[in-house]
This record gives C-alpha cells, sequence and structure tokens, in this order.
C-alpha cells in the first residue's frame, strides 16, 4: 500500500464528518491539517469546489473524467472480485445454505483489488469538483468495497454519511430525517422522493443513491451480525410510500 493511497485513504475518512452541502447536493473539504509540508500550498480539486461557477462545460468534463477516468474502472474491478469470490464457491450440504452464493470472507481476501476500488474511489471524490453528478456514486462504491473487505464499521460511516449529505437541507441548515418539515407533505418518509425531479432532470441525470445507501447499510447490518438494526430500517424502508420502485427487489432480497 503505497503511501499516496494510505494518505487519501485517512483523509477521507477523518473528514468523512466535517464536510458541507452546496445547493446542489455536494461538499467541501479542509484538508490543510493533512496535508504535508511540500504540498501545504497546492490545493485539491475538491477543495476549489465553488471557488468558480459550475458551468456546462465545466459539469460536462467533470462528469465525463469522473464517471470514466475512476466510476467505471472502480466498479469494474469491484465486480471482478465478487466473480472471482462466486467461481471459488461451492455448496457445503453438510450446513445450512448461505443466501448468497459467495462469501465475505473470501472477497476480504483480494485485499489489493479493493484497495485499488476504494484508491479509485477516494480520488474520483478529491480529483474533481464536488459538484459532479457521480460524487454520490463514487461514496456508495466506497462502501461497498469496504463492505467486501469485512470493514464493516468504516462502510456503515461512509453510508451513514452518503445518508446525511443528500438529506433535505433547508438554507444550508439540517432538517430532522422523516419530520414534517422535509418537505414531504405530512407524509412520513425517510427516502429521497424521486419522482420530485424536472422533468430535464428526469432525462438527463440518473437517482441520487441516497435510497441505495440505505439497502447497502441494511446489508452491512446483515454482514456485522447486527440484525435488530437492519430489520429495523427495513421496516421503515417497507412502510415508507416514497421508497422507489427500482430498489424494492434488492429491499425484499435482504
Amino acid at each position: 500500500m503505497t503511501a499516496l493511497f494510505k494518505h487519501i485513504i485517512v483523509v477521507i475518512l477523518i473528514f468523512v464528518a466535517s464536510f458541507r452541502l452546496f445547493a446542489q447536493p455536494n461538499t467541501t473539504i479542509d484538508l490543510e491539517k493533512s496535508k504535508s509540508e511540500k504540498n501545504k500550498d497546492r490545493k485539491l480539486a475538491a477543495e476549489k469546489t465553488g471557488d468558480k461557477k459550475f458551468t456546462v462545460p465545466k459539469r460536462f468534463f467533470n462528469n465525463l473524467y469522473t464517471h470514466y477516468n475512476y466510476y467505471y474502472n472502480a466498479n469494474l474491478r469491484l465486480n471482478e472480485v465478487i466473480d472471482q469470490a462466486k467461481s471459488q464457491f461451492k455448496d457445503n450440504y453438510t450446513q445450512l445454505l448461505p443466501f448468497y452464493n459467495y462469501s465475505l470472507d473470501v472477497t476480504a481476501q483480494n485485499a489489493q483489488e479493493l484497495d485499488s476500488v476504494i484508491y479509485k474511489s477516494t480520488a474520483g471524490i478529491l480529483l474533481h469538483d464536488l459538484r459532479s453528478d457521480w460524487v454520490d456514486d463514487m461514496y456508495l462504491i466506497l462502501g461497498k468495497a469496504l463492505m467486501f473487505r469485512k470493514d464493516f464499521d468504516s462502510a456503515q460511516q461512509v453510508f451513514k454519511y452518503l445518508n446525511y449529505i443528500y438529506a433535505y437541507k433547508d438554507e444550508g441548515y439540517d432538517i430532522p430525517i422523516g419530520s414534517n418539515a422535509s418537505n414531504t407533505n405530512g407524509v412520513f418518509t425517510v427516502s429521497t422522493n424521486e419522482k420530485d425531479r424536472s422533468f430535464f432532470a428526469k432525462l438527463t441525470q440518473r437517482p441520487l443513491k441516497r435510497n441505495d445507501a440505505f439497502i447497502w447499510m441494511a446489508r452491512t447490518y446483515l454482514e456485522a451480525g447486527e440484525t435488530d438494526k437492519a430489520t429495523g430500517l427495513l421496516m421503515l424502508l417497507r412502510s415508507d410510500p416514497l421508497f422507489p420502485k427500482r430498489l424494492q427487489t434488492q429491499m425484499f432480497e435482504l
């Protein structure tokens, strides 16, 4: 594990709780204390978020780079780790058969590839403007990689952060999740309303990955043996009228 890799991982986990929100769900990061003396005057692209207008060309190229240089490769490597674990899996009929046809004990052994996924995800966040449309995707895949490495506590923190930072805000102030102030017209919900988007947004943007983070949070709870937390979360999602249909299958799977 290189020094740069260690630095980036420490940065993303230490400062994950100190980010702040922009009008479009994005963040700023204060990394001054973690920089070396040599690089103290240099700014990461993520730190420059908000310094200039996020024009259409700038947004296009940020999305392009983050998607194909970072998200695509990270997602490809993560799927390869899962496929390799599946290829080594054999049912043991003397024991209760597991639900999934792969083991996290096996995925966790592929630490080098998972470290690469974590590196790509973290770099995809810090080396680009945080107003990119792929920041939430990078956080989600970061959390997945940590779960498949069996770093359950770290994975939970990433999914919690993804849940928090993309929740409804009122002029920058936090709104209690599930409260009437969440602009849900009196409906009790913890989900992000994916239907409440403009026609143009539905055509050009994917839904935020906040709702997906709920699913992966429940999966992480189950893998960590925290069944009570997983049950509580899944019961909330099952009764949530705004939980999207696209994730219903994954919810019932869990």
